[in-house]
């Protein structure tokens, strides 16, 4: 364990031990009161105790970034995908933790385009202190060529964790066929429809549907030929992204769950602060992100996080939700058909993952 990740535990271990010293005053302070005065609301006097608590928690980490030196480093979190998953709104979650730096425009591409320049990376990351964590997310670099992408990132940022956010393959395709028609790679006149755009590539990445997933020589060739024809043709990756499995294999003989966090999409949009602290744990930071600071938007539906010492809300941008803002239409033939060509790449990702989804 490295010294910066042994301090970063132990201003951790220093939180916590406060927090159990503060409220256990606090709450003998409560009880004190209320023998004194009876009919006080002891649930509104312990929510205000609590909150203090937070708003101080919060002060002391401020204060302890403070006093540290800053410069240019490595991210310590790379959000590697999945397109069309979540993964912007996960960066949204996590952001206002004082201990995330971002990179802005936070997605580098930097390993996608073969880690040419590693002091221009650096230098593109924000000043950040040492017991800070710096974060980049490039949705393309789970999917996307060169196929040693995973290995280039362990080389060059070998203490770097990874999240994976991982959504409903089949209604990942809805939303990147319409992403892609914005984006103009495919155009609306060939493709009016995704019925029309499956008719024209399921035959062409049907042989990906079934393959021996304990073959690994089988499956290394399989991921190269799916690379392979990403780069010769891009729209067939809006149905190929999402054999996960495929992809993802090539991930595990770098990562495990050590350094490798792997995100249901559907609970994150359903329920983000459950996921948000756990990732804290997963990264080592004091938990400072509660489930109960993430509202929902009575526009649009979807949740905001509401800072806990400000009250201010940081909502997603509506654009960003245009397939998941219940008005998108899953035609049942469509759904039933990529749910049947997904089906095995499903199972085989549920076996690598040791967890399942309901998808």
């Amino acid at each position: 364990m490295g010294p910066v990740k042994s301090y970063r535990r132990a201003i951790l271990a220093f939180v916590c031990v406060g927090f159990g010293i503060y409220l256990f005053l606090n709450i003998t302070q409560i009880n004190a009161t209320r023998k004194q005065y009876p009919k006080l609301d002891c649930v509104e006097e312990k929510k205000k105790v609590e909150k203090e608590l937070r708003r101080d928690k919060w002060k002391f980490v401020e204060s302890m970034l403070l006093k540290e030196n800053k410069k240019k480093r490595l991210p310590s979190i790379i959000g590697i995908g999945v397109e069309k998953c979540g993964t912007h709104a996960f960066a949204q979650f996590l952001w206002p933790h004082p201990m995330i730096k971002n990179r802005l425009p936070i997605e580098a591409h930097f390993f996608e385009s073969g880690a040419k320049n590693l002091v221009e990376y650096i230098d593109s990351m924000p000043e950040s202190e040492d017991i800070a964590l710096t974060m980049e997310k490039t949705p393309a670099y789970f999917s996307f060529p060169p196929s040693h992408i995973p290995r280039l990132i362990k080389t060059y940022a070998p203490n770097a964790k990874l999240v994976l956010i991982l959504c409903d393959p089949s209604k990942r395709v809805i939303s990147d066929y319409a992403q892609e028609l914005i984006m103009g790679s495919i155009k609306k006149e060939r493709y009016p429809t995704v019925q029309d755009y499956l008719r024209n590539y399921m035959p062409k990445v049907n042989k990906f549907q079934n393959y021996q997933a304990n073959d690994e020589h089988e499956l290394k060739q399989l991921s190269d030929e799916l690379l392979k024809l990403h780069s010769m043709d891009y729209p067939s990756t809006i149905l190929t992204t999402g054999l996960y499995a495929l992809h993802l294999s090539r991930w595990l003989q770098y990562y495990n769950s050590s350094n490798l966090f792997i995100v249901n999409g559907d609970e994150l949009m359903n329920f983000p602060g459950r996921v948000i602290e756990r990732v804290q744990d997963f990264l080592d930071v004091p938990k400072l992100l509660l489930q109960e600071d993430y509202v929902r938007d009575p526009e649009t539906g979807f949740y905001c996080f509401k800072h806990p010492i400000t009250d201010e809300l940081s909502c997603m941008f509506a654009g960003k939700m245009r397939t998941r803002n219940g008005m998108t239409e899953y035609p049942t033939e469509t759904m039933q058909e990529l749910r049947s060509f997904y089906k095995s790449s499903n199972e085989h990702l549920y076996r690598l993952i040791g967890q399942r989804f309901a998808w």
